[in-house]
């Protein structure tokens, strides 16, 4: 189907004043994609289809709209592009408002006094009823007012790195439209040899070839391509300097908390080890941290937010990961310390599939310190969904099993990466992010 729909990118082609039928033409696409992707149930298959699509198609939207000084809506379509398969996934877990609910409560009264055969159907209804009630939104893409609620908390610096440009945003509170940042001198190949550099980090680093919870900490051997990374990280005008100068410019106070959102190709930049005078923390899209902080604030009125932490120490198949228990003791001091969180535990044998499934309904939030492998030797990805973690009895819990079983409840699960997990081919490098969400 992606393949019938005609992309964008021919308008950019033309003349300077055809940017704005682009920009048009990128927002229906999203929209027919996403019409599209709604009737494929399979989060599998949806992913298929979003991989025959050009791989910064979302980056490329937004940098034609930056082209056009529309920066607003630069964010609008890079948030509606970067990932719809969460978005598919969200449209089922987000709750009805309480106004909402006792207008669709009393629609159904109404229609079963009527039809009293039909109160069989009443949850049936009700869910049909929530989902057209959330149609209309989710189809379209947020607004750049609502958008700009992620710098609640700190400013929101997006790097945009695409086909045609390379650009960063920030959003700051204070600000109207996003302050904008071009980076003429850092081009697109230099970003793609950066992530190269870092999927192959292991190696550069001259690391022996154990899992980090395995071993002790190891000396670091010289690092080579160091001229190239420097270039980009501290050059007077590579990335950082330019974006550190920008925010002391707004008169972000250092120390404080920033956020990144990193798509596409700058997925890889290590922001937290080089902008060092500020408390860096990533989110893979806007929408999922506006959300959070809006559920946190509905949780904290309501219930304690609960944890699961699995981990398992020894395996028959692979090395074992002695760390493993003191990770799970210090998570497990959590729940008797001031922190608000209740903590539930799941250790070796007691880490099977079946358990980790059942008690993910009934946690907001998880942690595994295990092993993760990929279906077969060659260590190639070319599905995400196929990488699984190691669980007691070398049991296999499959990342789409995972995201199915979190997909029924109002949970917000957080896989910590390890081995493999975090492996991916050349194309699709924005996709070895660890998966958070």
């Amino acid at each position: 189907m992606p393949g019938m729909i005609p992309f964008p990118h021919e308008w950019l082609s033309a003349p300077k004043y055809w940017y704005m039928s682009a920009i048009e033409a990128y927002r229906i696409f999203f929209q027919l994609l996403n019409r599209f992707l709604i009737n494929i149930q399979d989060v599998t298959n949806q992913h298929t289809c979003l991989a025959s699509l050009p791989d910064s198609i979302a980056s490329d939207a937004a940098a034609c709209a930056i082209q056009a000084g529309k920066l607003d809506k630069a964010v609008e379509l890079l948030e509606y592009g970067q990932d719809l398969i969460v978005t598919n996934l969200q449209i089922l877990r987000l709750p009805c408002s309480d106004e909402q609910q006792r207008k669709a409560d009393s629609l159904l009264d109404e229609f079963c006094q009527i039809n009293p055969e039909g109160s069989q159907e009443q949850a049936k209804l009700s869910r049909i009823a929530h989902i057209k009630k959330q149609w209309r939104n989710f189809l379209k893409p947020k607004l750049f007012s609502e958008l700009r609620k992620a710098n609640a908390e700190g400013p929101m610096i997006i790097v945009n790195t695409s086909t045609f440009r390379n650009n960063v945003l920030i959003l700051h509170s204070g600000q109207g439209s996003p302050e904008h940042i071009t980076l003429d001198g850092v081009h697109l190949n230099n970003m793609t040899n950066f992530s190269k550099v870092f999927q192959g980090i292991g190696e550069i680093l001259h690391l022996p070839q154990h899992d980090s919870r395995a071993t002790c900490p190891v000396n670091i051997g010289s690092l080579r391509n160091t001229e190239s990374l420097l270039n980009i990280f501290n050059a007077p005008h590579g990335v950082f300097s330019l974006i550190s100068s920008e925010l002391a410019d707004l008169r972000v106070p250092k120390h404080s908390r920033i956020w990144w959102m990193l798509p596409g190709k700058s997925t890889f930049l290590l922001c937290h080890a080089v902008v060092q005078e500020y408390i860096s923390s990533y989110t893979t899209n806007l929408s999922a941290l506006i959300d959070a902080w809006h559920q946190k604030a509905k949780d904290n009125a309501t219930e304690l937010p609960s944890l699961l932490a699995v981990g398992v120490e020894k395996y028959t198949k692979a090395s074992s990961l002695p760390s493993v228990k003191e990770e799970l003791d210090s998570i497990q001091e959590l729940d008797l310390s001031q922190i608000k969180l209740n903590v539930t535990v799941l250790r070796n044998t007691d880490a099977t599939k079946t358990n980790v499934l059942r008690k993910l309904q009934n946690h907001s939030s998880v942690h595994f310190a295990c092993h993760g492998t990929l279906p077969d030797a060659s260590h190639e990805l070319h599905n995400p969904f196929d990488l699984a973690l190691i669980l007691s009895s070398d049991e296999e819990l499959m990342l789409c099993e995972i995201m199915t079983s979190v997909a029924k409840t109002n949970s917000d699960s957080a896989f910590l990466s390890a081995c493999h997990t975090v492996t991916t081919e050349q194309s699709k490098v924005h996709e070895s992010h660890p998966v958070l969400q």
